[in-house]
C-alpha cells in the first residue's frame, strides 16, 4: 500500500511502524486503508493509526523534530482501531470529501508543551476502498512483484 500513496517506511520499532508520505492528503487515505482493510483481522491485536503535520530534519534514514514526537504520541492517544488525524493535518489536507471527520479534541501530549487538536477519522459511507488485501495476495501468486513488508500496530506520518 505504501507506493500507491506516496508513503516510504522509516522504521519499525517493536509492533510500532513509522510512515512518512510526502502529501498530507494521501497520509489520511493510507492511515484509513489500513484500517479498514488490516484493521478487523481477527488474529491481530488492534491497530492504533495517527497522522499528524508538521516540519521535520531528516537525517541518516530517519526523521527527527517535534512533528515525529506528536505524531507518535498521537498514536499513543488513538484507540483500537482509529485513525487520529490532526488539526494540522486536516488543515493541510483538504478536498477529503470522502473522509468524515469527528468532533475536534484536545490531547494532553507527554513532552509536548501545548495541546494538540485532533480528530477520528473515517470513510464516509458510501465510499469504498481500493483492493482488499485479500484481493492482492490473490494477484502476488500469479505473478510477482516487489512487496514492502510491513509490521503492523501503529502507523504514524
Amino acid at each position: 500500500m505504501l507506493p500507491e500513496h506516496s508513503g516510504e517506511e522509516i522504521k519499525t520499532i517493536g509492533d510500532a511502524m513509522m510512515v512518512r508520505c510526502e502529501d498530507p492528503r494521501q497520509g489520511v487515505e493510507l492511515g484509513l486503508r489500513i484500517s479498514e482493510q488490516i484493521g478487523d483481522q481477527p488474529d491481530l491485536p488492534p491497530l492504533r493509526i495517527a497522522v499528524h503535520t508538521g516540519t521535520a530534519v531528516s537525517r541518516a534514514g530517519d526523521w527527527y523534530g517535534s512533528a515525529v514526537n506528536v505524531a507518535a504520541r498521537l498514536c499513543s492517544a488513538a484507540g483500537g482501531d482509529e485513525v487520529l488525524v490532526s488539526e494540522a493535518t486536516r488543515e493541510a489536507a483538504p478536498c477529503l470529501d470522502h473522509v468524515e471527520f469527528g468532533a475536534r479534541q484536545l490531547h494532553w501530549l507527554k513532552n509536548v508543551p501545548e495541546p494538540v487538536a485532533a480528530r477520528l477519522a473515517a470513510r464516509r459511507e458510501g465510499t469504498a476502498a481500493r483492493r482488499s488485501l485479500r484481493e492482492l495476495a490473490k494477484l502476488s501468486i500469479r505473478r510477482s512483484f516487489s512487496g514492502v513488508p510491513l509490521r503492523h500496530s501503529e502507523v504514524t506520518g
